[in-house]
């Protein structure tokens, strides 16, 4: 009994250096490089449901990771783009995450009347899909215009349940800044409303859904896998 007891001891002891480089790579790799987390509102459908769960990949931006460390300049990839579908910090409220599509950069003039939405003078392409049903929205069904929209070279989808207002709002994008926008036009608070979001709040870019559980858990298994933005 007293070897095998010591036996074990010695196996414990050897591995327990490769636990802990196995355990602080699992955290630096969650704080610095992706992260997952869980989408609850219905401001981002079609592109993003309720129960979805998202990974994060945070080194685009190079910014604050999990416990505010932040990424030295040279390993930041990129800017953001058009497009982009990104995590970050909600400006009244820094403890509070949203996720919303980048929209307008930096220097960028933006118009929007109606429904209809124009950068730097040029007007965004939108192709009518049909209807789009799935699921509710804080449990109340509604049927929604589904569209596809197009920034440059990045196609994404949105919805639409009614008419914007026929006054013309204008945005003029600060440097440092971005215009932000929900897929989910007309429930989604966002930079039409609150203002523009500063770069230091970004955290990340959506990479793709990696679990997805509809009403009362339901796997949704067709979900699993599907790339929400190309890096």
């Amino acid at each position: 009994m007293r070897i095998a007891s010591r036996q074990q001891g010695f196996l414990f002891v050897g591995i327990a250096p490769l636990l802990i480089v196995f355990l602080v790579l699992i955290v630096l790799i969650r704080a610095f490089v992706v992260e997952p987390f869980r989408f609850p509102s219905g401001s981002m459908m079609p592109s993003l449901l309720p129960g979805d769960f998202i990974l994060v990949y945070k080194t685009p931006y190079g910014h604050y990771g999990t416990f505010g460390l932040r990424f030295p300049s040279a390993f930041t990839p990129r800017q953001p783009r058009r497009g982009d579908l990104m995590v970050f910090e909600f400006p009244g409220d820094t403890s509070v995450l949203y996720v919303k599509r980048v929209i307008g950069l930096p220097g960028d003039e933006i118009v929007i009347r109606g429904q209809g939405l124009a950068i730097n003078g040029k007007a965004v392409e939108h192709e009518y899909l049909g209807e789009f049903s799935d699921g509710s929205l804080d449990g109340k069904p509604l049927r929604f215009a589904r569209y596809r929209e197009r920034f440059e070279a990045r196609i994404n989808e949105i919805l639409i349940t009614k008419p914007g207002p026929a006054v013309e709002r204008q945005f003029s994008v600060p440097d440092g800044h971005y215009f932000v926008m929900g897929d989910n036009r007309d429930y989604s608070n966002d930079s039409r409303y609150w203002g523009f979001l500063p770069q230091e709040n970004l955290i990340g870019l959506v990479v793709y859904i990696w679990f997805s559980a509809g009403p009362e858990g339901r796997v949704r298994w067709e979900r699993l896998g599907r790339v929400s933005c190309a890096y």
